[in-house]
């Protein structure tokens, strides 16, 4: 590995990590036995869709710390790309199936954790320096 990937992997890898475990949930096959009665109710999924990439717009945001408009169009394209790419790669895979709602909700999701870190988070570090 050169210096620069180094550095990169320093920076963002929490990112990478919770990037990683999104990819892994999004594509493994998943026994409808395993999970608890209690994630069955209506758009359950579409919760977990929300809460996992409004982390990601969080971690992310904590990391990149954008200041240009360049780097705040890379802080809500990147995982707005990632969801939609994740839901194009189930319509390849028979166990899995792609759901163009599931990529909106990716999107709100996204939008949301960006919201929570820039209003409140930011707020509440700068407060208490």
């Amino acid at each position: 590995l050169n210096n620069e990937m180094v550095v990169f992997l320093r920076k963002y890898y929490l990112t990478i990590i919770w990037s990683a475990i999104i990819l892994v949930l999004s594509l493994k096959k998943i026994d409808t036995a395993d999970v608890p009665s209690f994630f069955y109710f209506p758009y359950a999924d579409k919760l977990v869709h929300f809460l996992m990439y409004m982390i990601l717009g969080i971690v992310l945001c904590y990391e990149k710390r954008a200041k240009s408009l360049v780097q705040w169009t890379f802080v809500v394209s990147f995982p707005m790309f990632f969801g939609t790419f994740i839901e194009f790669l189930q319509t390849l895979i028979p166990y899995r199936s792609g759901d163009l709602w599931d990529a909106l909700i990716n999107a709100i999701g996204t939008m949301t954790g960006i919201i929570i870190y820039t209003f409140f988070i930011v707020k509440h570090i700068k407060s208490n320096l």
